[in-house]
């Protein structure tokens, strides 16, 4: 019964009653003027000390937990986990930081929740009140942008591309440093266009309007085409040269300002030329020559 008996000592002068059972391996410490108890556990391993400012406990999980109703703050950590975690009443910031090498904070004031991994090279950051998500990551060179207010989402990447969308201004815009190429569609207007600086050329494509438009400053040719209108024309500075061929007519015409030409050629006209053998064969002929000759253009500028 002795053995099991608890041991008690009180110290006037410290204020302090300290108390010992084997039995339960417990020793135990109270001081009024501290206003503290603490407790210590062998076989379980936690030593616990209460204070009305401060609550501490550790534990054999090598695991500290701290509270304090004072600075309304709440701390753990754990070693073994390599966890920490902390949570403020009074600025409501609950962050945490663990092995993995992941801070995480949260705040509901600023409305803000971000999250960063060292290992992952990832910073990532929510705001609810302004509506934005962000994420950057500097091992894939990647900051992605999300913004609900505003729809826009933009996209940077270490490829050296600029992605924009925007659904309220229906545009997507696509830019490459690396390739040179600049893309911007518009479901609005109904607009591709797409600018290549490597290969020098500017195309345009309107559905709404059925109209290809290309443009090279290389070559120094622009190149038009209208399937509604089934018109095909094509402008080349080099040569002065404005040629235009329409299926439908059929019609071609051939305008030079340099040499000050202009030739119109239309197979209706054959048949009225056809009674000169001569003028009927030659524009026959000159027709054929033009035609095939504008198709090759058109398909080595296309």
């Amino acid at each position: 019964w002795f053995a099991c008996s608890p041991l008690c000592m009180f110290s006037l002068c410290l204020r302090v009653v300290y108390m010992f059972s084997p039995c339960l391996s417990l020793v135990c410490m109270f001081s009024p003027c501290l206003c503290v108890v603490c407790m210590f556990s062998p076989c379980l391993r936690v030593v616990c000390m209460f204070s009305p400012c401060l609550l501490c406990v550790f534990s054999c999980l090598r695991v500290v937990c701290m509270f304090s109703p004072c600075l309304r703050v709440v701390c753990m950590f754990s070693p073994c986990l390599r966890v920490v975690c902390m949570f403020s009443l009074g600025l409501p910031v609950v962050c945490v930081f663990s092995c993995l090498r992941v801070v995480c904070m949260f705040s509901p004031c600023l409305c803000v929740v971000c999250m960063f991994s060292p290992c992952l090279r990832v910073v990532f950051m929510f705001s609810p009140c302004l509506r934005v998500v962000c994420m950057f990551s500097p091992c894939l060179r990647v900051v992605c942008m999300f913004s609900l207010g505003l729809p826009v989402v933009c996209v940077f990447s270490c490829l050296r591309v600029v992605c924009m969308f925007s659904p309220c201004l229906c545009v997507v815009c696509m830019f490459s440093p690396c390739l040179r190429v600049v893309c911007m569609f518009s479901l609005c207007l109904c607009v591709v266009c797409m600018f290549s600086s490597c290969l020098c050329v500017v195309y345009m494509f309107s559905p709404c309007l059925c109209v290809v438009c290309m443009f090279c400053p290389c070559l120094r040719v622009v190149c038009m085409f209208s399937p509604c209108l089934r018109v095909v024309c094509m402008f080349s500075l080099w040569l002065c040269v404005l040629c235009m061929f329409s299926p439908c007519l059929p019609v071609v015409c051939v305008f030079s300002p340099c040499l000050r030409v202009v030739c119109m050629f239309s197979q209706c006209l054959l048949d009225s030329c056809s009674s000169t053998e001569i003028s009927g064969d030659v524009l026959e002929e000159s027709f054929e020559y033009l035609k095939c000759m504008f198709c090759v253009s058109v398909e080595t500028c296309c």
